[in-house]
C-alpha cells in the first residue's frame, strides 16, 4: 500500500487513485497498524507571515514524530522539503551546493527538519526539494492561486512585483517525478522563466487582456528576494510544457 499524508495539498491531486490519501490531522491508530510500500509527507505550513512557533510545530516537531512512526512500518518515506534552502544562492544548484538561504521562519523550520533527517543516516528517508510549482489547486494566498482564479473566473486581481526570473514547474510534473524516486532529489526544469511573461502568456492564450484583469501594485505586497537560482542540470521540462500543462488544466483540454 502507498500512503500520501496531506490530502488537501495541491500535489495530492496529481497522484494516482491507488494511493491512500489522508489529512495530516487524521493519522489514526488504524493507519499506524498497517504496512506501507512508501509514504509521502506532503503537508506543511508554508503561508508566510505566521508566528515562528507554528512553522516549528508543524514542519519540524509534528513531521519528525510521523517520520519516526512510519520508519517502523514503511519501506520508504518521501519528505517534501523546498528549494528555498538555496534561496540566497545565485546560478545553478545541485545537491552538492551548500545550502544558503534567507532566514525566514518557514525556511528555518524546513532546514531544521532536513538537518535532523540527515543525522539519522537512514536510507529509507528520501528528501525532495522542488522548485516553484503551481496548479489551479494552489492556495489563493499565493501569487499563482490568484492568477489561476482570475483566469478561470475572469476576475480582476491585484498583485505585486512579478518582474523577476524563476525556475517554474507545473505540479503534475513534480508529482510524476516523486513517484519514481530512489534518492534525494532537487526537482526543477533547469531553466529560468520570466514570471511576468509567463503570467501575461497565460492571459493571452486564454483570450484575455492582462491589463484588463491585473492591477500591479509593486509597493503593497511583501515580496520574496529576487535571487536567480535554478537546477544546475536541465531536465526535459521546458517553457512550452509549462504553458501546455497549465492551460490544459485550466480548460480541461
Amino acid at each position: 500500500m502507498k500512503l500520501l499524508i496531506g490530502k488537501t495539498s495541491q500535489i495530492s491531486n496529481y497522484f494516482p487513485n491507488d494511493y491512500l490519501k489522508i489529512s495530516s490531522k487524521n493519522v489514526s491508530s488504524q493507519i499506524l497498524e498497517k504496512k506501507y510500500e512508501e509514504v509521502h509527507l506532503c503537508f506543511g505550513e508554508n503561508i508566510k507571515g505566521k508566528e515562528k512557533s507554528i512553522y516549528n510545530e508543524i514542519n519540524y516537531y509534528y513531521t519528525l514524530d510521523l517520520i519516526k512512526e512510519f520508519l517502523k512500518i514503511s519501506d520508504k518515506i518521501i519528505v517534501y522539503s523546498t528549494c528555498e534552502l538555496w534561496s540566497n544562492c545565485w546560478g545553478g544548484i545541485d545537491l552538492s551546493t551548500p545550502m544558503n538561504f534567507h532566514e525566514e521562519p518557514y525556511i528555518l523550520s524546513k532546514w531544521k527538519l532536513d538537518d535532523k533527517i540527515k543525522s539519522f543516516g537512514n536510507q529509507k528517508i528520501i528528501s525532495i526539494y522542488p522548485f516553484n510549482f503551481n496548479s489551479k489547486f494552489r492556495n489563493e494566498n499565493f501569487l499563482f492561486g490568484k492568477i489561476f482564479k482570475s483566469i478561470i473566473n475572469k476576475e480582476k486581481i491585484e498583485i505585486g512585483d512579478t518582474y523577476f526570473y524563476r525556475d517554474l514547474l507545473h505540479t503534475s510534473y513534480v508529482a510524476k517525478v516523486c513517484q519514481n524516486l530512489k534518492n534525494d532529489k532537487i526537482i526543477g526544469s533547469g531553466r529560468m522563466f520570466f514570471v511576468n511573461d509567463f503570467i501575461r502568456d497565460l492571459y493571452k492564450e486564454s483570450g484575455l487582456i492582462y491589463e484588463d484583469f491585473v492591477e500591479e501594485n509593486l509597493d503593497k505586497f511583501n515580496q520574496i528576494p529576487k535571487n536567480e537560482y535554478y537546477l544546475k542540470n536541465s531536465s526535459n521540462y521546458n517553457y512550452q510544457d509549462l504553458i501546455n500543462d497549465t492551460l490544459k488544466e485550466i480548460y480541461k483540454i
